[in-house]
């Protein structure tokens, strides 16, 4: 249990205090649906991050999330909800639920899995929630896999090369960059 507490805190550090970058591929499978893909790219660091995938762009500076979706070139800016953020970012949401989870490990060769299983499925945080899986990468302690299972469906993430980074990332979208676009201001 100790060294699984230290590869995970180690992993939430390194994401606090560095910015990670990486393509990845998600894979949303609702019950008794087909499984949908997507790819793209994700960026982040501590609470902030950046989305890109086809049609849409996400990105969070820790104040204010903005949404733009290309099919209705639309801009959303809004101050999301602790519940809101937590869903956007699946790396936020196993640090803020991992308190209240048992928590296993697993090495492999050169990888640490990790799996989440709530204590207490009364908890809000963890009502709706059957567990989550976590990949580190023992070397460079970057996540290559997380799998988010709930009620209603299973969400992959699959990180493709993922490396921190030196280079500064704005974790916001202006209004300058889509000029044309409907800007939804909800805060």
């Amino acid at each position: 249990m100790t060294l699984l507490l230290s590869v995970l805190q180690s992993l939430f550090a390194a994401l606090t205090t560095q910015i990670l970058q990486s393509d990845f591929t998600m894979t949303v499978a609702a019950n008794n649906a087909q499984p949908i893909s997507y790819n793209g790219t994700i960026v982040l660091r501590n609470d902030s991050f950046m989305l890109v995938m086809p049609g849409v762009t996400a990105a969070y500076d820790g104040k204010t999330l903005y949404m733009y979706q290309e099919e209705v070139d639309e801009l959303t800016l809004s101050y999301p909800t602790q519940e809101e953020l937590l869903q956007t970012n699946p790396m936020l949401y196993a640090q803020a639920i991992a308190p209240l989870c048992h928590i296993n490990e697993r090495n492999t060769n050169n990888e640490t899995i990790i799996t989440l299983s709530p204590k207490n499925t009364s908890e809000p945080l963890t009502n709706n929630i059957l567990g989550i899986t976590l990949k580190v990468q023992n070397d460079h302690l970057t996540p290559s896999f997380i799998e988010v299972r709930d009620r209603q469906s299973t969400t992959q993430l699959h990180f493709h090369s993922p490396a921190y980074t030196n280079t500064h990332i704005s974790f916001s979208l202006s209004e300058q960059d889509f000029p044309n676009s409907y800007i939804n201001d909800l805060r």
